[in-house]
């Protein structure tokens, strides 16, 4: 045990290596999360006023938004969750703060707590003899005694208002991450939908701006988005609200994360985006989503080796999540190691059977293989999970495009999505399997305009390898910033 380990209702907190261990586990702590511990623990049992948080967790900053530190409370709240530790052992005291229930490690209850578990609560009492008449001035003195009685009754119902609506929109935030994690188009706008909501409850969120941007960046079409207003001002573009949110608060990791998705997969400011993603790496060095991106964006560039480190320290984060296994199956296709990448990305589906992202890149594989019919029930099902369709619907799609011949199935995928830009990269790499090279090209330059998520890696995509030479292509790929 540290000499910094610190015993909880239930569990143990060790701030030197900014580890929590509970019944079900250990978890590792960001700094920020450690901080905001630390600076409970320096005044155990006892409420600690935002200020104090403020000045021990984002040291210098003149103010922080009230949304980044309910969220970073709510994150906290689910690592105790995950240990086995009770949640409500990090205790909001309506109006005044935080506090951090202590207790023994063999786990004591709530109702166990005792004396130290009293609320502290703001002492609203005025003492009427504070207001005794002075030279006939006795009705100003009550009079004032009133009003100041009104003020603290008022600020303190306001007070608890506010920060209760705060943890309701962190809560909010955390529930439409979780359906941002899940990608599928139905859960993206959910996941619109409630953070929109909270903006109407806190329409300055950090957490909120972020998530949004990234929701409506994931869920495809053109840049515009439906017009919100964040303090007078109107923003429009996935761009306006990541470089808001992170401007409202630099130290939020999640929107230098947002941001530096956008830049890449939207701008394809490759360099900005690397350098956004490293920042929120070193905010939340826990976070793999991060590093996944950035080993998209290594990989996009031409430096896969630099992308399968990065993939491969995100995997050692979340060894039981489908993501990280999913997006190193894609950078094994681009490597064209395509057996490599069909067996990992089935390992990311046996974890998760509805992974769209896994079951694309395998489909990819066996497109390179020539392996049509398991490339068209791939797609099938990766198409159906993305729109949210059930097997009969899956299974019909499959039956509308499949024919025995590969010619026949291309030129029917290219029939049935003709009129659909998502698709224009993949028209692209349907007319090149029927070796119709001036189409595919012509496919291309239109996904560089309307910008498709794949078209991020066309300069590495081997399926485009016989295009290399054709200035066009390379035309493409300068245009995009591929280099």
């Amino acid at each position: 045990m540290s000499d910094r380990t610190i015993l909880l209702i239930g569990g143990e907190l060790d701030l030197e290596r900014r580890e929590l261990r509970g019944p079900s586990g250990a978890q590792a702590l960001t700094p920020r999360q450690a901080a905001l511990l630390a600076a409970l623990l320096a005044e155990p049992g006892q409420a600690v006023d935002r200020a104090a948080i403020q000045a021990q967790v984002w040291p210098g900053r003149a103010a922080i938004s009230s949304g980044s530190l309910h969220q970073l409370v709510f994150e906290i709240r689910k690592l105790f969750e995950d240990a086995g530790i009770d949640p409500d052992s990090l205790e909001t005291v309506q109006g005044r703060g935080y506090r951090l229930a202590m207790g023994d490690v063999r786990g004591v209850s709530v109702a166990e707590r005792g004396a130290a578990d009293i609320a502290v609560t703001p002492d609203s009492t005025v003492d009427a003899k504070t207001f005794e008449p002075v030279a006939g001035r006795s009705r100003i003195g009550w009079i004032g005694a009133g009003v100041l009685a009104v003020a603290i009754a008022v600020g303190g119902i306001w007070g608890t208002s506010h920060w209760r609506r705060g943890e309701r929109v962190a809560a909010i935030c955390a529930e439409a991450y979780s359906l941002i994690d899940r990608a599928s188009e139905p859960h993206l706008a959910q996941a619109n939908e409630l953070f929109r909501s909270a903006l109407s409850l806190e329409p300055g969120s950090a957490l909120a701006l972020a998530g949004l941007a990234e929701a409506s960046a994931r869920f495809g079409g053109g840049a515009k988005i439906p017009i919100i207003n964040v303090a007078g001002q109107e923003m429009s573009t996935f761009q306006q609200l990541a470089r808001e949110a992170v401007r409202r608060d630099p130290d939020c990791g999640r929107c230098q994360g947002a941001l530096g998705y956008v830049l890449g997969t939207r701008d394809f400011k490759i360099q900005e985006a690397e350098a956004t993603l490293a920042k929120a790496v070193t905010l939340e060095p826990s976070v793999w989503r991060y590093r996944v991106w950035l080993a998209q964006y290594h990989t996009a560039m031409g430096h896969p080796d630099q992308g399968l480190r990065e993939i491969d320290e995100a995997i050692r984060l979340a060894p039981v999540e489908s993501g990280p296994l999913a997006d190193k199956a894609g950078i094994l296709y681009f490597l064209k190691r395509y057996d490599d990448a069909i067996a990992l990305a089935d390992r990311a589906v046996a974890i998760n059977p509805r992974s769209e992202p896994a079951i694309d890149w395998r489909s990819r594989a066996h497109l390179m293989k020539h392996m049509y019919r398991e490339y068209v029930d791939d797609r099938g099902a990766a198409t159906a999970f993305w729109m949210g369709w059930a097997d009969e619907a899956r299974e019909a799609w499959i039956d509308r495009v499949w024919r025995s011949n590969p010619q026949d199935t291309f030129g029917r995928l290219i029939a049935v999505n003709a009129d659909n830009p998502t698709y224009n990269y993949e028209r692209a790499v349907w007319h090149m399997v029927r070796d119709e090279r001036d189409l595919a090209m012509a496919d291309l330059q239109k996904a560089a305009v309307s910008r498709p998520y794949y078209i991020l890696f066309v300069k590495v995509d081997p399926v485009f390898e016989p295009l290399h030479s054709d200035a066009r292509f390379q035309q493409i790929v300068r245009n995009l910033g591929l280099g």
